[in-house]
């Protein structure tokens, strides 16, 4: 099924928009004590920068909208996974 490149579009929006805020919820804990530091330590998965940027570029990697040269290929019929590559 091949959704409209809107979606696609809010989709990596609120990904990164999601990821933004927790970032900023993280960085307000001020000290050990707190009890949102005590969850976040017991959590193994958290994301960060370097695990957020890697998605994103395996949308575009995985799209094949680049050649080896960084230029854009051309596509003959747009699909979904190219819209992610594109976005992303």
């Amino acid at each position: 099924m091949e959704l409209p490149s809107k979606w696609v579009w809010d989709m990596l929006d609120e990904f990164i928009y999601q990821f933004q805020n927790f970032c900023f919820f993280r960085n307000k804990i001020k000290n050990a004590q707190d009890q949102n530091y005590i969850k976040l330590k017991d959590c193994d998965s958290l994301p960060n920068f370097e695990d957020v940027k890697n998605i994103l570029y395996r949308f575009r990697d995985e799209s094949g909208i680049l050649e080896k040269d960084g230029k854009f290929t051309e596509i003959k019929e747009l699909k979904t996974i190219h819209i992610f590559g594109y976005y992303s």
